[in-house]
């Protein structure tokens, strides 16, 4: 991965649990680059645990799991 970025974090919108959003350049496999969005959420893993974390390449959610362009794991301006 390529250029890292944190682009939000967010603490009690939606939810009390804490949300960090980050994106950055990934090189696949065939050696194209595609942006990757994720989001990292504090209390959201295994039995509450632990940290959870979703992702999205951009253009390659075939099946809109995360809507339209990643905008799940986008942050909500």
């Amino acid at each position: 991965m390529l250029k890292i970025r944190q682009s939000g974090y967010w603490v009690g919108r939606p939810s009390p649990l804490a949300r960090r959003y980050c994106h950055a350049q990934a090189i696949l496999s065939d050696g194209s680059h595609q942006t990757l969005y994720y989001q990292v959420t504090e209390h959201s893993g295994f039995l509450g645990l632990s940290w959870g974390v979703d992702a999205c390449l951009q253009g390659l959610d075939r099946w809109r799991v995360f809507d339209g362009n990643c905008r799940r794991v986008r942050p909500q301006y």
